[in-house]
């Protein structure tokens, strides 16, 4: 009877180690999915940014890129406004000699009452 006592109470115990085993792979395994899914949405994320990230340098890009063309145009209209002053100038003022008209330049500055290079 002890013998058959003692080989109940091992295989109870054989039975609740077995469970608890078995409660341990089943919360295991919730844990290794919930690491899967962070995971997951973590490359998820990554490559969002990533890709984010090349479209604000891109957009960057055409801003600089727009930027330097209406930089050129201002100075392009500059220029053409210089240009066409000089030429009011000679119709304004007919009798200007005209090598002094030719020393005009927009890239010139006054100096004690003379034009000089910048």
């Amino acid at each position: 009877m002890l013998l058959a006592e003692l080989k109940a109470k091992h295989d109870d115990v054989v039975e609740s180690v077995k469970k608890k085993q078995a409660e341990d792979i089943a919360s295991l395994r919730g844990v290794n999915v919930d690491l899967v899914l962070s995971r997951n949405d973590y490359i998820v994320a990554l490559c969002q940014s990533a890709r984010d990230a090349v479209l604000v340098s891109e957009d960057l890009k055409d801003l600089e890129d727009e930027n330097y063309a209406l930089k050129e145009e201002m100075a392009d209209k500059y220029v053409e406004g210089f240009a066409f002053a000089v030429e009011q100038m000679k119709n304004v003022f007919p009798d200007v000699d005209s090598t002094l008209l030719a020393e005009l330049d927009f890239m010139k500055k006054i100096e004690r009452g003379r034009l000089v290079s910048r």
